[in-house]
């Protein structure tokens, strides 16, 4: 398992330095072509979270999912 991720190492002490900061990333899940597609949306506002898609969103600190209230069933499943 370790290995996979590029080996076991020590934890970060401390919050991050503001130099270091990530920008948000905000990442559509759909499966609106066939198949459960995650996509990235780039420079990306609120209106961009549609109704009928689940969405990911990494603030560098934190991860959030939205699921739109009309997301399907297997979109809802595999965004968690």
């Amino acid at each position: 398992f370790w290995a996979e991720l590029g080996g076991k190492k020590d934890y970060p002490e401390g919050s991050p330095d503001e130099d270091t900061a990530q920008p948000p990333r905000l990442f559509q899940c759909s499966n609106a072509s066939g198949t459960f597609e995650v996509d990235e949306v780039v420079d990306f506002a609120q209106d961009d979270l549609n109704m009928d898609d689940t969405f990911i969103l990494d603030d560098g600190k934190e991860v959030f999912v939205w699921v739109g209230p009309e997301a399907n069933e297997l979109e809802k499943r595999k965004v968690m």
